[in-house]
């Protein structure tokens, strides 16, 4: 018996469809568990964005032009 290809697809739309509905209650419980995992590591990519600015302003601010280019070269070497 050969497969039949129409039937195979409607078989598969129709586990996805049943199975995997997500009502309100349970897309507000994975939005909450989604919140309580991410929120320090946004805090800390807020924190870490202000040293990475407030670093070069102050380098710029007390050494220059001249030694923020040589800190960004020696960061981007670091990086790479």
């Amino acid at each position: 018996m050969p497969l039949n290809w129409s039937e195979l697809g409607v078989n598969i739309t129709m586990f996805f469809s049943k199975k995997y509905i997500i009502d309100k209650i349970l897309a507000k419980k994975y939005a909450l568990e989604m919140y309580l995992y991410s929120h320090p590591l946004f805090v800390k990519g807020i924190v870490v964005l202000i040293v990475g600015i407030g670093e070069r302003w102050l380098l710029q601010l007390y050494g220059g032009a001249e030694q923020q280019g040589f800190y960004s070269f020696c960061l981007y070497i670091y990086i790479f």
